[in-house]
């Protein structure tokens, strides 16, 4: 009777936890209505280089310009 007991409990849990999973997933999918997937969006890298009389340290690097257009 104590094992049965034991596996109605782990079976409560179980149900809760996918109960839990199930309401994470309407609320992302919810959130995320409204993503545009449409075909014409681009990713567009753009690296420069940074200005080395710009730092007190003549420090040379680089800046990465990510733009995405719809």
């Amino acid at each position: 009777m104590e094992f049965y007991h034991k596996w109605m409990e782990v079976s409560y849990i179980s149900f809760a936890l996918i109960y839990v999973l199930n309401i994470v997933d309407a609320t992302v999918d919810a959130h995320l209505f409204t993503f545009d997937v449409s075909d014409d969006l681009t990713l567009m890298i753009q690296p420069e280089i940074g200005n080395p009389m710009a730092y007190k340290n003549n420090f040379a690097g680089a800046h990465l310009t990510i733009k995405f257009k719809h």
